[in-house]
């Protein structure tokens, strides 16, 4: 397609030949020359306002269908969001499971630590009254002096 610059440049020299010229063929031929320039430049005109109007139906094709992704995104995300605050609730609800869990086997583990160390004190002090009745049974009881025994069997006064 011809530029712009070339339809007005042709368009001005047919506009100033008059000025120049006064036959009338050169006159004829510039008038002809004026109107070939303008329907040309119609032309050129109507093709550019069509591919204009093709450029601006695609950017709006484009920019509709931009904005159907966009939203579609925008829902797949807001899905995917709904879905991992379900997830994050029930993961929540378990962890709360397992802490309580774990904090009763801890308060049994406790006690258990507690049952053995009293079953070990009671063990201790069961070897220890063991040991004290061995060693007590161990050393010979000492016999008693005799004392001086009265004929009718009964104890006199010692003075």
């Amino acid at each position: 397609m011809l530029p712009p610059s070339a339809i007005a440049g042709v368009s001005l020299v047919c506009a100033l030949g008059p000025w120049v010229f006064t036959q009338p063929m050169v006159l004829r031929v510039l008038a002809a020359a004026a109107a070939v320039t303008a329907i040309v430049g119609a032309v050129v005109m109507r093709h550019w306002d069509t591919q204009a109007g093709k450029r601006v139906a695609d950017l709006t094709r484009a920019r509709a269908s931009d904005e159907w992704r966009f939203e579609e995104r925008v829902a797949e995300l807001e899905s995917d969001l709904e879905e991992s605050r379900e997830l994050r609730m029930k993961l929540e609800q378990r962890l709360r499971a397992k802490r309580a869990e774990l904090t009763g086997l801890r308060n049994e583990h406790a006690a258990l630590l507690r049952r053995y160390a009293a079953a070990e004190a009671d063990r201790a002090s069961v070897l220890e009254e063991r040991r004290m009745l061995e060693i007590e049974a161990a050393v010979p009881a000492r016999a008693l002096p005799a004392g001086p025994s009265s004929p009718a069997g009964s104890a006199t006064p010692a003075t």
